[in-house]
């Protein structure tokens, strides 16, 4: 008997077999397509390529929609980094349709520049362009949405959009406007695992970014602001992250709720589950947070809020269970109260820090106080630092591992931010001593010249203990694996604070 191995083999979108492709202003259609003898259009190009090719678009204004249909693992990217704009002047891309589209599994769009759209920017369709990302774009000036992330497992990171949604400028919509980036499925097609990364979204005439009839997705280290509707809005989804968000508003948009961070349900059949926000900082939106509706098992931890204009900065309420508030910091100066929480919310309250009395949404671990921010610009994450003497500090529940900027937790401090003391900081100044890192040096001076200093590391292991008969001491930390200690002085009192190394 004769055996036979029979090898099958496709050649459809193996790596390794791409073809590059150029366009530019200057080339013929007729060319080759390569980087001395470039096509002229993007869309020419398209028509030219096979699955897994790349098309590299030199500088300059490209009239015209760009559309990838059946073609799998191609690549469409400005060349070098050099400015490539596609402009929807005087093109009606279809109803709902991107000027720039796709309709294929893993495609990408890289460096590219999209605007003045009477429909939406940039689109991955649903059933079609799982996996693809869209990367280090920027939209602007587009009449509904700017960018559509409507297929599974797909991202969008590194993206600038702004001045879109122009359709509800002035608010003249009631219902019905687009937003900045959207991850949207519908009742019956639930989107799965998409990722919205370090965007910049700001000036949208709608929402900034939605994920609505969604599953397993991740909306972080987006900085969202002055925005008509909701900064970053969980509508109709299931175990959804948002972290390291930067949401506020510095300008009133007429007839715009101008919600920082928002949660509720337009769909009873599909409601909101699992989601969770931590370690945001929402600052000067009509409402910093709202949550309502038909929720169940939602986590708001280890946030910082700070002065809304409307009404109270954190709003709870009904039809919540399972559903925790904690570790945050509220802000609220002036008459308008740090949170409304509905009687019978559901919502349960932990070591929350008011910065000023409240009544209807304590808990155990609750302080009320100044949380002593660094200060500055407040349009920026640096202004809500913790300063040495925050009241803040090592008094948050534990569950968040990192903070807004990344930097681990150990004994977790309340609100979005860590207290960190590391290299290139001012001293921190405590009442029984000073201390500085430089040059990977640990300098300390104290106000009493006796007492015992006491390193551990973040689990609380001592790794170096050394008693003072001097107001000074410097202790060499350049070869400390890198990574959070602790450094304790101990005289009539002990007094702890954090380092990085």
């Amino acid at each position: 008997m004769k055996k036979y191995c029979i090898i099958l083999l496709s050649f459809l979108t193996l790596p390794g077999f791409s073809t590059e492709y150029f366009v530019s202003n200057s080339g013929v259609n007729s060319n080759s397509g390569t980087i001395n003898s470039p096509f002229k259009t993007i869309t020419y190009a398209v028509s030219k390529i096979k699955g897994g090719d790349i098309v590299y678009v030199r500088s300059g204004i490209y009239n015209e929609q760009v559309i990838l249909y059946k073609l799998p693992n191609t690549t469409i990217s400005a060349y070098n980094k050099e400015t490539v704009i596609i402009d929807g002047t005087g093109i009606d891309p279809g109803d709902g349709s991107g000027l720039v589209r796709s309709f294929s599994q893993y495609t990408q769009f890289i460096g590219l520049t999209v605007r003045n759209s009477v429909q939406y920017g940039i689109t991955l369709d649903q059933n079609n362009a799982a996996h693809s990302v869209i990367s280090g774009c920027t939209v602007y000036n587009c009449t509904k949405s700017g960018i559509g992330e409507w297929a599974d497992y797909c991202t969008v990171k590194d993206c600038v959009v702004y001045n879109v949604t122009l359709d509800n400028t002035g608010g003249v919509m009631s219902v019905g406007w687009g937003c900045g980036i959207s991850c949207h499925g519908s009742s019956s097609i639930h989107l799965t695992g998409n990722l919205i990364k370090h965007n910049i979204v700001h000036d949208i005439w709608g929402e900034g970014i939605i994920v609505a009839w969604a599953i397993n997705c991740i909306v972080e280290d987006n900085t969202v602001y002055d925005n008509f509707s909701v900064g970053i809005y969980n509508r109709n989804s299931h175990n959804t992250l948002n972290q390291r968000n930067f949401v506020y508003t510095t300008k009133v948009m007429n007839k715009g709720s101008q919600v920082g961070l928002g949660h509720w349900n337009e769909d009873p059949a599909f409601v909101n589950q699992g989601n969770i926000f931590q370690n945001n900082i929402v600052s000067g939106c009509k409402r910093n947070i709202r949550c309502s509706w038909d929720t169940d098992g939602l986590r708001v931890i280890n946030n910082t809020f700070v002065n809304s204009t409307y009404s109270a900065g954190v709003e709870i309420e009904d039809k919540l269970t399972n559903s925790l508030f904690a570790n945050n910091i509220v802000v609220q100066e002036g008459n308008l109260p740090c949170i409304s929480n509905a009687a019978g919310s559901g919502m349960v309250f932990l070591n929350n820090l008011y910065n000023k009395a409240h009544s209807n949404s304590t808990g155990a671990g609750d302080i009320t106080g100044d949380p002593g921010f660094a200060g500055g610009n407040i349009t920026t994450p640096d202004y809500f630092k913790l300063s040495s003497n925050s009241p803040a500090i090592n008094k948050g529940t534990s569950g968040v591992t990192d903070d807004y900027f990344g930097n681990l937790r150990d004994i977790p401090d309340i609100g979005a931010v860590e207290y960190m003391f590391a290299t290139g900081t001012p001293p921190v100044v405590i009442s029984s001593f000073k201390a500085v890192i430089l040059h990977g040096q640990l300098q300390m001076t104290f106000t009493e010249p006796k007492g015992r200093v006491t390193i551990y590391t973040s689990s609380g292991w001592p790794i170096m203990t050394k008693n003072i008969n001097s107001t000074t001491l410097n202790i060499d930390v350049s070869r400390y694996r890198k990574g959070i200690y602790l450094v304790s002085y101990t005289n009539l009192k002990t007094e702890t604070v954090k380092i990085v190394v």
